[in-house]
């Protein structure tokens, strides 16, 4: 039976909460969805009744005993310090068990990879790119001048679901607060707003009377919902209404986490076909974010 005409790829992005992008990830069987999202958006699919042709991924090659430094940014911040090392234990795990040789923070003779977690600086990339001349994956940062592959979480897209969602419950006054010194990370999560905010809400594109820089600002806003962004402690948080935390800390039941499975499957990938291969970084590759908002 063919699909009704009304229910297509935007169709179920709605229902689910997602990006239109993560739904077509998500049905054609391609990276950049967690297997969680993956099972999700084809089960809203199947209840809508919408057809597609689904291509199981191919299996995973070996890494044929290939040896492979990792080594973590010098620098992490204290709130962002068991993020990063989770990812290093899911990546080293997942390489291991793959046949991959890992040597942590130094690179060997025999090393034929490198993995970079963490928001490494681009003068500190080109110099490891420069001292090793190795193919190089950062992993959780990026940096435009420099050439070398980058696995970041799609956060752009993330507070833009978070949004759409937030206006489908009626939500008519969303904030935004931004409480650490801006990143690109930061920055994209910011334009993702903005850009929902646009369209949901007929605002303008760079409207800022909706981002706040501390939590001061967003509690006298009268905002209906605030999503929280960067590093901060519970102290540091809005007090007065619905709040919503995109990142790590603190824990709470409503938030936007990264999909470190996602990324260090990505990462794997990546390093893995450069090496095989030789081919020339081909710049920076989003994972789609998990949303949690109920």
């Amino acid at each position: 039976m063919r699909p009704r005409k009304s229910i297509n790829l935007k169709t179920i992005a709605d229902a689910v909460g997602v990006s239109v992008v993560s739904v077509s990830n998500a049905l054609s069987g391609k990276t950049g969805v967690s297997r969680q999202l993956r099972e999700k958006i084809r089960a809203k699919a199947d209840e809508l009744g919408y057809q597609y042709r689904y291509e199981e991924q191919r299996r995973e090659e070996p890494l044929e005993r290939r040896s492979i430094a990792v080594m973590t940014v010098p620098h992490i911040p204290l709130h962002r310090k068991e993020r990063w090392s989770k990812l290093t234990r899911l990546l080293v795990r997942e390489a291991e068990r793959r046949g991959a040789v890992i040597s942590m923070e130094k690179v060997l003779p025999e090393t034929e990879g490198l993995f970079l977690i963490g928001p490494w600086t681009s003068d500190e990339i080109a110099v490891i790119r420069s001292r090793y001349m190795l193919p190089i994956v950062v992993i959780g940062g990026w940096s435009i001048y420099v050439r070398a592959d980058y696995v970041v979480s799609d956060v752009y897209h993330a507070v833009y679901d978070a949004v759409a969602r937030l206006h489908r419950e009626g939500i008519r006054n969303p904030g935004m607060v931004l409480l650490s010194d801006e990143t690109d990370e930061e920055r994209s999560r910011e334009y993702g707003f903005w850009s929902a905010l646009a369209e949901f809400y007929g605002m303008p594109l760079y409207e800022r009377r909706n981002v706040f820089r501390n939590a001061r600002e967003a509690d006298s806003s009268g905002c209906d919902a605030l999503l929280c962004t960067g590093g901060f402690e519970n102290s540091a948080l809005p007090e007065k209404g619905r709040v919503i935390i995109c990142g790590e800390l603190p824990r709470r039941e409503e938030r936007i986490l990264s999909d470190e499975e996602g990324l260090v499957q990505e990462a794997i990938r990546i390093l893995m076909h450069r090496m095989k291969c030789h081919d020339e970084p081909e710049g920076v590759h989003y994972v789609q974010e998990i949303s949690q908002i109920k």
